[in-house]
């Protein structure tokens, strides 16, 4: 059985814009059906409906299936090659925690994996997750901390997000973040994803992107992506 799922948008290119932003798939990925084009409504909008897609999803979203009997074994073992193939003294520990699998990374070597602004970490679990992809059937996600170091992170890029929307609301101007991984911006769009006088904008390519803060138009804030135009 083939799995789909709907979105929806003030038009055909902001339905599609959320889509790709949820997703984390560029938009000209997307295999999409128009479901409703949706309609303007009576007085003062009443009765306005949105423009409805319903797209097809290749696999399962990504970051949904959920770690089977035998996973965490699996990825003891490869966690043990990597830090024997870095020459690292560190313990570790792995727990199934909200539908993933977490790495703690703890012991002498610590330090190594600690910079500002996380990116050894990152790349890390990037390796890790490379790695795991041949031993899982399905795709699994991985986070690594180390003695929660990651969390003190994310708490410091959400603030970032919040404090940069302040901004916006206040100026009325867009503002932009820094350059961000999927994770990261994963973590802005949901942090803002409820706020309705901002709207946020992954922009570029490749794994590093920026996310822009914009006002939002008639007050309906939410998570868009910048890509190109796919016609119907």
């Amino acid at each position: 059985m083939e799995n789909f799922k709907e979105f929806q948008g003030r038009d055909l290119q902001d339905a599609l814009s959320r889509a790709a932003t949820e997703l984390d798939r560029p938009e000209r990925d997307l295999d999409y059906e128009i479901v409703s084009e949706g309609r303007k409504g009576w007085f003062l909008g009443m009765g306005s409906r949105g423009f409805q897609i319903r797209v097809k999803m290749a696999r399962p979203a990504a970051y949904e299936t959920p770690p089977e009997d035998g996973s965490v074994e699996i990825l003891e073992s490869l966690v043990s090659d990597l830090l024997e193939g870095m020459q690292m003294d560190m313990d570790f520990r792995i727990q199934q925690e909200d539908g993933c699998l977490r790495v703690n990374l703890s012991g002498p070597d610590r330090e190594f994996l600690i910079d500002p602004k996380g990116e050894i970490l990152n790349a890390f679990q990037f390796i890790l997750t490379r790695m795991s992809r041949r031993n899982f059937p399905e795709h699994i996600r991985i986070l690594v901390d180390s003695d929660g170091f990651r969390k003190k992170l994310d708490e410091e890029i959400v603030q970032m997000a919040r404090d940069a929307a302040d901004r916006v609301r206040q100026r009325g101007e867009p503002s932009r973040l820094p350059p961000l991984n999927p994770y990261e911006r994963r973590l802005v769009h949901t942090a803002l994803r409820s706020e309705t006088r901002v709207v946020t904008r992954s922009m570029g390519e490749g794994f590093l992107k920026r996310i822009s803060i914009f006002p939002a138009r008639g007050g309906s804030g939410g998570s868009v992506n910048d890509g190109r135009r796919r016609r119907p």
